[in-house]
């Protein structure tokens, strides 16, 4: 497996599609199916952006810089989705960066599981869970 710069930026742009449902539920789901995929199919893989790159971050600023444009990228992606939703949820809009950074974290638990020997079925009833609790968050201020 090659890694560089843009490896963050191609693991979004394979999580775009799955965001084209018209549900938050379906296409924060779909988002996380496409993202265990990545992390399962042929064994358990890693997301090198979420399991590698933080070991190298605090003395390479270049990794620094990618895995800090990645958790920014990831908790834009989700933050855009739920700001179309804003008026179903219940959280106030003030909290919806809040909520995109869980569901970011979300996708870094799920690399992790992956790594340690989760199922898919395991990896997805977590995603699931996490999803009923973003959708269903009160207002946190």
């Amino acid at each position: 497996m090659v890694y560089g710069p843009n490896v963050g930026q191609i693991q979004l742009l394979e999580l775009a599609p799955a965001m084209a449902a018209w549900r938050l539920v379906c296409r924060v789901g779909s988002a996380f199916d496409v993202a265990i995929d990545i992390y399962t199919t042929d064994g358990p893989n890693e997301c090198f952006v979420l399991c590698t790159a933080p070991a190298d971050a605090l003395t390479n600023p270049v990794w620094h810089t990618i895995l800090d444009q990645w958790l920014e990228a990831i908790d834009a992606f989700f933050l855009r989705r739920l700001e179309l939703e804003k008026g179903r949820m219940k959280a106030k809009p003030a909290d919806l960066p809040v909520l995109a950074a869980l569901l970011g974290a979300m996708l870094h638990s799920l690399a992790l599981r992956a790594r340690a020997g989760w199922s898919p079925k395991q990896l997805r009833s977590l995603a699931a869970a996490a999803v009923r609790q973003v959708i269903s968050a009160r207002r946190i201020s």
